[in-house]
Order: C-alpha cells, then sequence, then structure tokens
C-alpha cells in the first residue's frame, strides 16, 4: 500500500478518511514565478488540488494565506532534502499539515 494521509476528523458526504498523492507538478521557471501543484485522491474519489504559487499557499478562496511557503522556498528546499528517512510523500504530507490543509497522520509504506 503506498503511503496516504489518514485524516484525524474524516471528511462527511460521503466519508472520506484518507487521501493519496495522485500527481505533482512543478514549475521551476521564470524565476520569481516558480509553483507547485499538489493533485489528491480520497477514498471515494474525492479530487483535491492544493497550489503553492510565487506568493504562498492558494486557500480555497483563491487568496494567499498569509505566512505560507511559497513555491520557490518548497522547491528549492526540497531539491536540497534528503528522502533517507522519510520519503518525498510523507514530507509533502506533512507540508499539507503544517499548513492546516489536511490534518491526520501518513501510514503506509513508501514505493
Amino acid at each position: 500500500m503506498p503511503e496516504q494521509l489518514d485524516l484525524t476528523t474524516p471528511e462527511t458526504t460521503p466519508a472520506n478518511p484518507r487521501y493519496v498523492i495522485t500527481g505533482i507538478n512543478e514549475t521551476w521557471l521564470p524565476a520569481g514565478q516558480e509553483a507547485i501543484e499538489i493533485r489528491l485522491l480520497g477514498a471515494n474519489g474525492e479530487a483535491k488540488t492544493v497550489r503553492y504559487g510565487p506568493t504562498g499557499l492558494i486557500g480555497p478562496t483563491g487568496l494567499v494565506v498569509p505566512g505560507s511557503s511559497t513555491g520557490a522556498t518548497l522547491l528549492k528546499a526540497q531539491n536540497k532534502m534528503n528522502f533517507s528517512v522519510n520519503s518525498r510523500q510523507k514530507r509533502i504530507f506533512q507540508q499539507l499539515t503544517t499548513d492546516g490543509v489536511l490534518l491526520g497522520t501518513v501510514s503506509g509504506v513508501p514505493d
């Protein structure tokens, strides 16, 4: 089983206890426009997309979440990370939890 984020409080309508990462789109150029788009899939097919743009995390209202990391900051940090202890997916789930996008714990084994 790939890694997943088990939600602290499952979403309802329908009940969704977890998300898995289905895709990541990274934009490295042009400088100053770096961005990351993370696509997630819930247990019942719920699709969620999280975007970190040039000015930070784009919230559900389409506005930047104050104090959030930018796409450039996350890309540069990820580029220098050692994934021998924590997998890349686990690190992404931890970032989403830190930013309050989703709350839960990572389970499963890295592929």
